[in-house]
């Protein structure tokens, strides 16, 4: 039966005798990258910042809608519903993921949702497709070419604050199939071509690869947005000006 995970669930609830009604939840969707890289350090840095932290292991070969079936019953099984705000943080396929998920279940204490959007790491399912399609299929199974293949369903009907954080450095994998990657055109940076309603957003100069391994980087940022509905007064929310797939 096909049905791999891509890790384990892991759970770091805050000590004390408050009850959920009374607490706050961050659930953290990491991608495709957590077979790769160790996502228990993306958990371990929102750990004792006053916040029960919830980072399910939801991720199946066969598609996206299998993983919309896990997290619902993660959701149910953890009765996110009790808590008095849920915050969750989405990399790539999260997004495309908790935005299915949330159109089915609609929670109403779910305060905000920071996406992490990247124009350039968003091409590499389709990289991946085209010039590793034995290997990606093998490692990753279908839901790599439903990625791949499917456009960005933008969440509707969401009450609470949505803040993107948006990658500008290419990560190994894409400069080392530039080709294939600048295939799909021009790269756009516009916050708007995203296609996605939000409340703040920002630049980081970060690839995918540390959004694993460096999340401190952008840590800062996504508390503030949790806590505020921003990321604060010293991030750039001006979009690059270059193409780093166009050669020079």
């Amino acid at each position: 039966m096909s049905v791999f995970s891509f890790g384990r669930d892991i759970i770091y609830l805050q000590s004390g005798s408050q009850p959920k009604s009374e607490r706050e939840a961050i659930v953290i969707l990491a991608g495709l990258g957590s077979k790769v890289h160790n996502e228990r350090k993306i958990a371990q840095y929102f750990k004792h910042k006053g916040y029960d932290i919830y980072q399910p292991s939801y991720i199946y070969r066969k598609g996206i809608d299998k993983g919309v079936d896990k997290l619902e019953r993660f959701s149910e099984d953890h009765d996110l519903n009790s808590y008095k705000k849920v915050h969750f943080f989405c990399y790539i396929i999260g997004s495309w993921t908790f935005n299915r998920w949330f159109q089915r279940m609609n929670l109403t204490n779910i305060e905000t949702v920071v996406y992490d959007r990247s124009p350039l790491q968003e091409r590499a399912p389709y990289v991946l497709m085209k010039d590793s399609k034995f290997i990606a299929q093998l490692v990753i199974g279908d839901v790599n070419h439903e990625l791949a293949t499917t456009p960005y369903p933008p969440i509707t009907n969401f009450k609470g604050k949505i803040g993107l954080l948006i990658e500008t450095v290419p990560t190994k994998l894409i400069l080392r199939h530039q080709k294939t990657a600048s295939s799909l055109g021009p790269v756009k940076w516009s916050v708007d071509s995203l296609g996605q309603e939000y409340s703040d957003y920002f630049y980081a100069p970060v690839n995918h690869d540390e959004m694993y391994t460096n999340i401190e980087k952008v840590g800062t940022e996504v508390l503030n947005f949790i806590k505020t509905g921003n990321f604060g007064t010293k991030v750039n929310r001006i979009a690059p000006d270059h193409d780093p797939l166009t050669k020079n």
